[in-house]
């Protein structure tokens, strides 16, 4: 397979081949292809009924209008990092 990489993914994976993490790029790649999967096939399995009351709650206050923007959100909490709260 032949892929082209980003300049920064590229940059990254030769510094961790010069670090001697992995043996090569291909390597690297594997390894972290295997990492992905691990960690896809764990939040798979995860049981998240918890989160369905409040998906719930979301959409019905999506339906109902109840919503604010979010560069509303982005804005105030923007204003509270810079008051330090």
């Amino acid at each position: 397979m032949d892929i082209q990489l980003k300049p920064a993914t590229a940059a990254y994976l030769e510094a961790q081949v010069a670090e001697g993490r992995f043996a090569s790029i291909a390597d690297a790649i594997d390894a972290l292809a295997r990492e992905d999967e691990v960690m896809q096939a764990e939040l798979d399995a995860a049981d998240l009924s918890w989160a369905k009351p409040y998906i719930d709650k979301g959409l019905a206050d999506l339906e109902a209008g109840r919503v604010v923007a979010a560069e509303t959100v982005h804005a105030e909490l923007r204003r509270r990092f810079r008051a330090g709260e």
